[in-house]
Parts: C-alpha cells; structure tokens; sequence
C-alpha cells in the first residue's frame, strides 16, 4: 500500500555504537526473525555449519533450549526481563540474521542489525533491507526451500572462509545504516515545519 510509509530506527550513536563493536571475532550465533519461511530447514544448515541460536533468556537468567527458541529466536520483550541494552548487546553478539520472512513488514531488526554492523539475509520486498543490504544478501521472494538453504549456506560459508571480506561486509551495512538512518538536523526539520505551514497558510488564504 504506497500510503504506508515504513519507519526505521533513527541512529542515534549513543544508543547504537556502545555495542556495535566487539573485542574479538564474533562467535558462530545467529538471529533468525520468528515467521521466517523455511524455518526448520534453515535452522538445521546452519547448525551443520556449526552455528547456534543466540540464547534469548535475559542477561544472568538460564538459556532458552527448546526447539521452538532455537529455531524462531524472536522471543525478546522490552516489557519482560530484558530490556534495550540487553537486547542490542545480544543482536550486536550474533554474526548473522536471517530475515526470510514473506510479511509486507519493514524489517525492524534488519535496521537495528545493520546499524550495530550485523549483516542480514533477507528476502527483498522489505523496506529496511532493500535499502541498507547490498544485493548479494537479498534473496528472491519465490525462492524454493532447497534454494534458499543453498543460498544461506553459500553466503555464510564465503564469509567464514574470508573473514576479511565479512569485516568489509559488517562495516559496509554499518556505515549505510548510519547514513540512510541519521536523522535530519533540527534546523531542517524546522525549515520543513515552517514551510508547510506557510504553504498551508496561503492555501487557505487563497480559498
């Protein structure tokens, strides 16, 4: 519906970059968003690549272990027991998220990823991931099964031989994320307020 406009997280450095940058390599965890197609599929090619849910229990509570969690990790609440820290801490500690969801849905946790440099695989379609995701991590919406388990493995498996290149990656989602979600200065948004009420002033000056 083009009368819909998707909105994406602002980037404000303050929330963002404390936990955008990990001492170290990134442990093999991922983040897989809740109604993603394939779900059971993709969460066994994954776990043969040797990678594992991020655990989704609040800082010092006991990790969620059953199959439901492992494979719809999206089971964090601002409301419940982890709050935004935690829930940045543990998006910013995953090396990968899939987003193979099919809802005409904006791709939230695709922008609070990329902006904590957490590069997604996504299917295209969503407003957040076409815009912040460079192509070769945008899968097709028709996308069968079997393609899109050889998709995934094919992009990780590039990445972990060449972890160069995934440093290249993680900074290139981050510094689009930054760009495209800095929110204008206060003096434009000023600028622009000011400018629709005159424009609005004259149109009913002039009826």
């Amino acid at each position: 519906d083009p009368r819909v406009y998707p909105l994406a997280p602002p980037y404000l450095p303050r929330l963002f970059d404390p936990y955008a940058d990990l001492p170290g390599g990134k442990p093999r965890l991922y983040f897989m968003q809740k109604r993603s197609m394939y779900a059971e599929a993709t969460a066994a090619e994954l776990v043969s690549m040797g990678y594992a849910p991020v655990p989704t229990a609040a800082r010092g509570g006991p990790a969620g272990g059953s199959r439901a969690s492992a494979v719809h990790s999206e089971s964090w609440s601002f409301t419940g027991p982890m709050n935004t820290a935690d829930y940045l801490r543990r998006l910013s500690g995953c090396k990968w998220v899939l987003n193979l969801d099919l809802k005409q849905s904006a791709g939230q946790v695709s922008a609070e990823a990329s902006l904590l440099g957490v590069p997604t695989i996504s299917v295209r379609g969503k407003a957040n991931p076409d815009r912040l995701l460079p192509p070769q991590l945008l899968l097709p919406r028709s996308v069968s099964q079997a393609q899109a388990r050889a998709a995934v493995r094919r992009i990780i498996e590039f990445y972990d031989a060449n972890p160069e290149e995934y440093a290249r990656l993680a900074d290139e989602v981050r510094r689009t994320a930054a760009r495209v979600l800095t929110p204008p200065p206060r003096a434009h948004l000023f600028g622009s307020l000011v400018g629709a009420c005159c424009e609005e002033s004259n149109l009913t000056s002039a009826v």
